[in-house]
């Protein structure tokens, strides 16, 4: 099959191409829970306040719980816990500080949660922030 077979030394310093830059992309994930409306602002507020410069792009998908579990609604109106949670589907994209997100269909209730996001850029703390968008859950 392809793909079988020895290495002929790709991957080992090739003078000009190391990653002096220190640009790079990882994945942000977060399975099995809905992510918390709240928690993420918080956290993409975070992210550009300390990154904006250097996030060149960012995109996504988010299953994005868009009320609290228990306490005051939109309208003030008390929800007590427990409650139906509405979870929608979610499409984020942006470049440094120019963040687009728009609501898609709601997130089937046979589909197990999922929510990953892209950042790509340059020096950025990929342990630090995959640890943060981890604690967005609901």
């Amino acid at each position: 099959g392809h793909g079988e077979g020895h290495g002929h030394g790709h991957g080992h310093g090739h003078g000009k191409f190391r990653h002096d830059t220190g640009v790079g992309s990882f994945v942000c994930e977060l399975e099995g829970r809905a992510v918390d409306e709240r928690k993420f602002n918080k956290f993409m507020g975070d992210l550009l306040t300390a990154c904006a410069p250097d996030l060149y792009r960012y995109k996504g998908f988010l299953a994005l719980s868009t009320q609290p579990k228990c306490g005051r609604g939109l309208l003030g109106m008390f929800i007590p816990g427990g409650a139906e949670l509405e979870v929608f589907q979610y499409v984020l994209q942006g470049v440094h500080e120019m963040c687009d997100i728009t609501q898609g269909e709601k997130w089937a209730s046979d589909r197990p949660f999922k929510s990953q996001v892209v950042l790509i850029g340059r020096n950025l703390d990929r342990k630090r922030w995959q640890a943060k968008f981890a604690e967005c859950g609901v």
